[in-house]
């Protein structure tokens, strides 16, 4: 919505001049001014809402320097006075001027006015800021300055119904926050919702201060008036919740101290850490003005931080003992045993899954684990017929868990409404996490040892579930069971170090066949001593076979040649 003012008549701005000239005239009204002033209240006494707030009447001195009205404004009936105060004329005014204004709330302050307005729920954001601009010129076309406030009807209507029909009042600076805290004392629960509203100021002016002390890079200068201003906040808040207001004068001094240092809650140089942050933004202000460093070099503002941080930490402290309740500080401290307590049980509770899920399960002995090798080669199912095991019907070696049919794995139990129980052992080649998986149509369980490893019991549709386990290479107590219901039926165990890649476990990785039948021994009849005797083996002639000696051929022996006699010497 814009509005051409001008068509209205609106008087052109004044200048510097003349609005020096209206203010000098404003502070020093004569005695006819000031008896003018008096009839204007008695005959405005029809209008006490309104006219309450009126501090000013408008004099001739003021008329002569500023321009006229508009003339529909000054075009008063014969049974209104001629002089109205300006709060009724500039509201008379805006409301002429501005015909989508549902509603107008105006009130002064010391260097201006408050312009609450309620406009209709078809004026877009766009003209909404167009609003606000056009009431600033108007205003100030008066030689007066304006803060606009635009407000929609459902959060005009919210605001009533939360604060009351005078909600527009808490607006003001003079004494809002004792008005807040009377606003609060007229509501329920009370004191829980105002110790909430410090409580939530306090953390809001922590993370603010934080903020501009770390994250933005601020001149030394605006760090304290923004911390200060901070502060200014909070303590008009505690001096609220004592019935007192805060106005920074030095009387100030005297009330905290005594309302809130002889009570232990806070310490003298709190509150003129105030008045030192003041001064130092201002100290600090002139030296950024010139262009200049301090002398001293840098501030060091840590130390300073750390004092505006106790400070909001013993407002919190002060906040939870005056506005709590003896059932709220009783349940406070069970809370504060409880809270530990619980942080301890779930620590607890994380590191035993954490420890359990660590730490491999452990198999069976090397020598069991030996004597399961001569019967691996597959795993002993015990078939029944009902789905809840109702009647046994067989007991039979399976190779491997790998039943996938429509009809019936075992003729005895049926093609549908049966259940298996399958009790053995199953190895592992390797220390390592596997998934060990369940694949199963109806419903299937799994154990590995003591453990629920895979529980997807209940009718439902083919589907897999699996659990990662840290094992060590060894044989481990296995059970499965299984039902179905109609149709298809799927039992799977599957095994592999990754789900995805999970395989159907070999029929050498299962155990156990059974073992060989022995023959019982035959009963002994009653009244008959069986007596034990030992039988005598008969030996048997064992015939010897004629060993045939080979003939030995004796080499033949060659004598050697008699020696020849020497013959006799004559």
């Amino acid at each position: 919505m814009r509005v051409d003012s001008s068509a209205r008549g609106r008087p052109q701005p004044m200048t510097d001049k003349d609005r020096l000239a209206e203010t000098e005239a404003a502070k020093k009204p004569d005695a006819d001014e000031e008896a003018e002033a008096e009839r204007v209240d008695e005959n405005a006494e029809a209008e006490p809402a309104k006219d309450a707030e009126v501090n000013d009447t408008h004099d001739e001195a003021e008329a002569s320097e500023t321009p006229a009205l508009d003339a529909s404004v000054n075009a008063t009936p014969e049974s209104e006075p001629q002089e109205v105060s300006k709060v009724v004329r500039l509201e008379r005014l805006t409301r002429e001027s501005f015909p989508g204004v549902e509603e107008l709330e105006l009130f002064d302050m010391p260097d201006g006015y408050i312009a609450a307005v309620r406009v209709g729920d078809k004026v877009d954001e766009e003209a909404r800021l167009a609003l606000g601009k056009q009431l600033v010129d108007l205003f100030a076309g008066q030689g007066v300055l304006v803060e606009p406030l635009l407000y929609r009807a459902d959060a005009w209507k919210q605001l009533g119904e939360l604060a009351g029909e005078s909600w527009y009042t808490l607006l003001s600076a003079e004494g809002r926050a004792r008005k807040l805290h009377e606003l609060y004392r007229t509501k329920r629960p009370y004191p829980r919702d105002f110790r909430r509203l410090m409580l939530g100021s306090a953390r809001s002016y922590l993370t603010f201060i934080e903020l501009i002390l770390r994250e933005a890079p601020f001149p030394l200068h605006l760090l304290a008036a923004l911390t200060a201003e901070v502060m200014r906040d909070a303590l008009e808040l505690l001096f609220a919740s004592r019935g007192q207001h805060f106005d920074g004068s030095a009387e100030t001094l005297a009330t905290f101290e005594a309302e809130f240092v002889a009570s232990g809650a806070f310490s003298v140089d709190q509150l003129a850490l105030y008045f030192q942050l003041r001064g130092l933004a201002r100290q600090t202000r002139l030296f950024h003005d010139v262009g200049a460093e301090p002398p001293d070099g840098r501030f060091d503002w840590e130390p300073l931080a750390e004092r505006v941080r106790g400070f909001f930490g013993d407002f919190e402290r002060y906040a939870h003992a005056r506005f709590s309740t003896a059932a709220e500080r009783r349940r406070r401290r069970v809370l504060r045993i409880a809270i530990p307590s619980a942080i301890a049980l779930i620590l607890l509770v994380v590191v035993t899954w954490t420890y359990s899920t660590l730490k491999p399960l452990e198999p069976v002995t090397a020598t069991v684990g030996a004597k399961l090798r001569r019967r691996q080669g597959g795993i002993m199912g015990t078939y029944f017929k009902g789905a809840r095991f109702q009647k046994k019907v067989r007991e039979r070696l399976d190779p491997m868990i790998n039943i996938h049919t429509t009809g019936t794995p075992e003729p005895k139990a049926g093609a549908d409404d049966f259940s298996v129980r399958w009790k053995g052992y199953l190895r592992f080649l390797k220390d390592d996490r596997h998934a060990v998986c369940l694949e199963s149509d109806d419903g299937g369980r799994l154990w590995l040892g003591d453990e629920l490893i895979v529980d997807d019991w209940g009718k439902h549709k083919l589907r897999k579930k699996c659990k990662m386990v840290r094992v060590k290479r060894g044989w481990y107590p296995l059970k499965i069971e299984y039902y179905d219901m109609k149709g298809l039926a799927v039992a799977r165990l599957k095994v592999g170090l990754e789900e995805r890649r999970a395989k159907v476990v070999r029929s050498v990785d299962l155990c156990c066949r059974p073992e060989a039948k022995r023959k019982k021994p035959g009963k002994l009849r009653q009244g008959k001593a069986a007596v034990l005797r030992p039988t005598v083996m008969k030996k048997t002639p064992v015939k010897k076979a004629p060993v045939k000696k080979a003939p030995v051929k004796k080499a033949p022996v060659k004598k050697a040649p008699a020696a020849k006699k020497a013959p006799a010497k004559g």
